[in-house]
């Protein structure tokens, strides 16, 4: 006698609970920031390569070729405390974001805010406007430098004011703001490596976009990040 066969009832895929769903974004966000991280200190560690020719300066390397003629007075000396500061203010962005610094370590953290406020308001900023005029990508280039350093000026002095009125949510997502924007340095490194490397045409067109494209994009992206975040965070509470 056949018997008929059993019905099988459909494999039901378990739904990740919102404890996993949260560990993977954890582990996610913690595989990204250590890969930003590695990414920075790369870039950074190429940048630094090219400092030899700027002690003395040597008017055939590649960012003081032709710079001559501007290569005096103020520019000289806003030059100068552009590139010690800049290496300085990226290395001690990456201590103030580490969460182990942060609460462990509370002393430490506010030294090295103070430490970074200086460093970017008194002396990364006001010289990147400075040499900003001699841009190399002339008005177009230097008036994104010009509007980046107003930009990086009111997200860090919002940080600060937050701090100090211990908001702090908001502090950090000021200085988070700041850093994404000091951060252009790296972008606009690697956006410049790369359209050299596939043979654009007009360098000056490509540079003057770059400019743009090395502050803006990181900045939009990053508010859509925290505008999607804090939309998660509300939807599970």
């Amino acid at each position: 006698m056949c018997w008929p066969p059993r019905s099988r009832s459909p494999a039901v895929s378990r739904l990740p609970t919102s404890n996993e769903r949260a560990v993977r974004k954890r582990i996610l966000s913690t595989v990204l920031c250590w890969l930003a991280v590695v990414l920075i200190l790369r870039v950074l560690g190429t940048i630094l390569s090219s400092y030899p020719d700027y002690f003395p300066p040597d008017f055939d390397s590649l960012f003081l070729q032709g710079r001559e003629a501007t290569f005096t007075g103020v520019y000289r000396v806003a030059f100068y405390l552009h590139i010690v500061s800049g290496p300085v203010v990226l290395l001690n962005g990456l201590v103030l974001l580490s969460e182990h610094v942060r609460r462990t370590c509370r002393g430490v953290h506010r030294w090295l805010g103070r430490v970074q406020a200086t460093a970017v308001l008194v002396v990364l900023l006001p010289s990147g406007a400075m040499m900003a005029k001699h841009s190399f990508g002339g008005w177009g280039g230097g008036f994104s430098f010009l509007l980046l350093s107003v930009a990086t000026a009111g997200c860090t002095v919002l940080g600060i004011a937050n701090a100090v009125r211990g908001r702090y949510a908001s502090h950090r997502r000021w200085m988070l703001r700041s850093y994404v924007l000091i951060c252009s340095a790296v972008a606009l490194r690697l956006i410049s490596g790369a359209a050299s490397a596939v043979g654009v045409e007009d360098p000056e067109t490509a540079y003057i976009v770059a400019a743009w494209v090395s502050w803006l994009v990181p900045l939009s992206i990053f508010e859509i990040l925290s505008s999607l975040t804090r939309r998660a965070s509300e939807e599970t509470t």
